[in-house]
């Protein structure tokens, strides 16, 4: 239950399996109103194309899959041309997979997209590949094959993010190697592959609609490594740069990997009255945004520590709560 569940994490490039789940601060009006004047005020096919299809999957992220498919139609009619855009609009039409929950066909088309645009060697064309192969990557996760992920992160998706020299690009895919290194308990080296994320971050000029969400992850796991190596003071820094951004944000389903934290610190230090409070605090964000992997991962933590106070009757029933909604799905 320690394990964060790699494919739920959205950002700013990586397309979540589960289309009905993202980390989100819900303040993209801005973004969307951008990319919007630009589509109708732009006279280049190109443009009107590229930022079309960024819109719909904009949309797609927010739940709104009227306009998904609004600006899907929009996108193909400006394809014009340009051999790059038909090449890559592929990966956009194939997020109708996603919306239906066709998994298989989404991976099958990606990875055709893939081959289609390797042989164009634009930054964008990089950025892209780079955003199919953690793709794939997730999938793999999803599958079991936890080796193979990994691999592709570190053999293709790394090498191919310097050469977009897309700072908050590569920084998302050092934070999920992190992850994934993570999961497997190698914590030394996920911190490692964390801090080389926030140094890329910091580096980021131009941000994109989810850099704030990548952000709040990437220093809220990054604290739950540290603690958990009993990096106390590290850690609490980690989290104190979640929080920041977070205090303006007290509904986001973020809030549920930071309390997650928080509670952690206050565990290892023995003050479990604390500890309760934070995943107390965790648990309920995590049933009003309807977040239940982690209300689950926060019900376990929350049994251990009802467990170290000798709470057994209070720590039996969250533990019973856990495996009804596990039995359920």
């Amino acid at each position: 239950m320690r394990k964060i569940f790699y494919f739920i994490l959205a950002n700013a490039f990586i397309i979540s399996i589960n289309a009905q789940r993202f980390n989100t601060l819900n303040d993209d009006k801005h973004f969307i109103d951008s990319l919007t004047i630009l589509i109708q005020s732009s006279s280049v096919d190109s443009i009107k194309c590229l930022n079309s299809f960024k819109l719909a999957d904009l949309y797609r992220r927010n739940g709104d899959i009227q306009h998904f498919y609004e600006y899907l139609k929009i996108g193909k009619k400006n394809i014009s041309k340009s051999q790059y855009l038909k090449a890559s609009s592929q990966y956009y039409f194939s997020l109708k997979y996603l919306v239906n929950g066709d998994v298989k066909s989404y991976k099958n088309s990606i990875i055709s997209t893939l081959q289609k645009i390797k042989k164009f060697k634009i930054k964008e064309s990089y950025e892209l590949q780079v955003i199919i192969l953690q793709n794939l990557s997730i999938i793999n996760r999803m599958e079991d094959n936890e080796k193979e992920s990994l691999r592709i992160l570190v053999e293709d998706a790394i090498p191919i993010a310097y050469k977009s020299q897309n700072d908050e690009l590569i920084g998302e895919v050092e934070k999920h190697i992190g992850i994934a290194l993570m999961n497997n308990e190698e914590r030394s080296k996920a911190d490692e592959y964390f801090k080389k994320a926030n140094k890329n971050f910091s580096n980021v000029t131009k941000k994109s609609p989810v850099f704030k969400e990548s952000t709040i992850e990437l220093n809220s796991i990054a604290a739950e490594n540290c603690f958990y190596m009993k990096k106390i003071k590290e850690g609490k820094q980690y989290l104190d740069k979640a929080q920041s951004i977070l205090k303006k944000y007290p509904t986001s389903n973020l809030n549920n990997l930071y309390y997650y934290s928080e509670g952690l610190l206050y565990f290892i230090q023995n003050d479990y009255p604390k500890a309760l409070l934070s995943y107390n605090m965790g648990i309920k964000n995590s049933i009003n945004t309807n977040d239940f992997q982690s209300l689950n991962r926060l019900k376990f933590v929350k049994y251990q520590t009802l467990f170290e106070l000798k709470r057994y009757k209070d720590a039996f029933f969250i533990i019973f709560s856990i495996k009804i909604e596990y039995k359920s799905k």
